[in-house]
């Protein structure tokens, strides 16, 4: 039961993360940048887009885990699951040098998600 509220937990978190990430993202970043064009502004934001739509996709496996899956069944999603938010979580904390909570948002999905399928909470 605690097993299914961590992944359940690490769900919603996720899908706030990644829905912060893309909003923020969208108005903080692409909105003031300069591009040389149309082209240029929309391949930076549908990238940007991507992976907060990843990470969202993520959050959605953990609940599905949690919901419908027990064992190596579930461990085996939650694994593959988490390895987009690791990306993410590694790529920003190297980026801004640690500096952006970005990165300790996404750890704490994956601690939560890694704990909820590891099976040690019941």
């Amino acid at each position: 039961m605690m097993s299914q509220i961590l992944l359940i937990l690490a769900g919603v978190l996720g899908l706030a993360v990644a829905a912060v990430h893309g909003y923020l993202g969208q108005v903080r970043v692409i909105a003031p940048a300069k591009f040389a064009g149309k082209v240029q502004r929309g391949m930076a934001l549908a990238i940007w887009q991507f992976s907060s739509l990843v990470w969202a996709a993520s959050a959605l496996a953990f609940v599905h885990a949690a919901v419908n899956l027990a064992g190596e069944a579930r461990w085996s999603v939650v694994s593959l699951a988490i390895l987009p938010l690791a990306y993410g979580m590694i790529a920003n904390a190297w980026i801004t040098r640690g500096r952006h909570f970005g990165w300790v948002m996404l750890a704490l999905v994956i601690a939560l998600a890694l704990a909820g399928a590891s099976g040690w909470f019941g």
